[in-house]
């Protein structure tokens, strides 16, 4: 956790709400940064605990840590020859499995198909004037987080703390290196060197969408790609974007709207279901109705783009096309 961006957004305790978050162990670290420790909240003492300077900022921390408690403590010098051994022994619906899967999907998106860096390049013409700092929610392996780091201090967070640990070594490796799945539980190794800018601008924290760890107005801008149909509320979530943004912010929303009754509530998506939008359903529609409203008061549709497209490979022999509505919103001034 660089220290520099603890001090510049001052996070709050995502569990009270109240109490400012700051520094009660150091385990290991540098003067710029906390690389093991905890963080303790004034206000009700809750400790939150810093892993390889990712802070672990969510309110339910145990049942977090218990779910991805592999992925924390996963080790990163086992070859690939090893790894592929360990997944024959799990088998194809193993949570080792899974994780592989997810990670080889998303690092080959975001580092080497690169379709999520062009959705953000065509949400920034629209803003170019918005001010650091910047948040990234739902960064998965970090390349919307880095791109943003050209512009200024930005965090980026997820849940998901594989991806995390993934994007924070990019930086010091300067390179990416995952297990790329090539057919069933077939991976190869893939390096991919990157050029990164300003990366000293970067941090990643471990945070939930829901309940964002952050002051009311701390950002100039914020992001959130591919994210809204994977939320138990997606309109909490965009409630959520626009508290934490200053008068006048924007947030670049871009979505496939693929609901996914496990991960969203039907009656939390927006359309797709007969009550929203007849039988067509058009989502994006439904989103933008309600915008002004009660359900989301304060944020206003600046630029819609349609049909963006964002590349997710499965394997060598399949890659699914999803094709984004991008929403370019404002805060308010009021």
């Amino acid at each position: 956790m660089k220290l520099g961006h603890l001090e510049a957004l001052r996070p709050i305790c995502p569990v009270c709400r109240k109490g400012d978050l700051d520094i009660s162990r150091v385990v290991k670290g540098t003067p710029r940064e906390l690389e093991e420790g905890f963080l303790e909240c004034k206000a009700c003492r809750h400790l939150f605990p810093v892993i390889d300077g990712i802070p672990i900022l969510v309110r339910d921390l145990r049942n977090m840590v218990s779910e991805q408690i592999l992925g924390i403590v996963a080790r990163d010098d086992l070859s690939e020859t090893i790894l592929g051994a360990l997944g024959e022994c799990c088998g194809p619906s193993s949570s080792f499995d899974s994780t592989r899967q997810h990670v080889s999907g998303y690092a080959f998106n975001h580092w080497e198909e690169g379709s999520v860096a062009r959705v953000l390049a065509a949400g920034l013409e629209h803003v170019r004037d918005a001010k650091a700092p910047i948040l990234d929610v739902g960064c998965s392996v970090g390349r919307t987080t880095y791109d943003l780091a050209r512009r200024g201090l930005v965090v980026g967070v997820d849940l998901n703390f594989t991806m995390l640990r993934l994007a924070k070594r990019i930086a010091r490796d300067r390179r990416v290196t995952y297990a790329r799945r090539e057919s069933g539980l077939v991976y190869e190794e893939r390096t991919v060197e990157v050029a990164l800018e300003h990366e000293e601008r970067a941090d990643f924290w471990c945070a939930d969408a829901l309940a964002l760890p952050f002051r009311e107005g701390t950002f100039g801008l914020a992001s959130s790609f591919n994210l809204i149909d994977c939320l138990q509320s997606p309109l909490e979530h965009l409630r959520s974007l626009r508290y934490v943004l200053v008068p006048s912010g924007s947030a670049l929303v871009a979505t496939p709207f693929d609901w996914a009754p496990h991960a969203t509530p039907i009656e939390q998506w927006l359309g797709g279901h007969s009550p929203h939008g007849g039988a067509k359903g058009r989502p994006d529609e439904t989103l933008k109705a309600l915008l002004g409203t009660e359900q989301l008061q304060g944020l206003s549709l600046v630029a819609q783009e349609r049909d963006l497209a964002w590349h997710v490979r499965l394997h060598a022999r399949a890659v699914m096309r999803y094709a984004c509505d991008l929403f370019v919103l404002k805060k308010d001034t009021r």
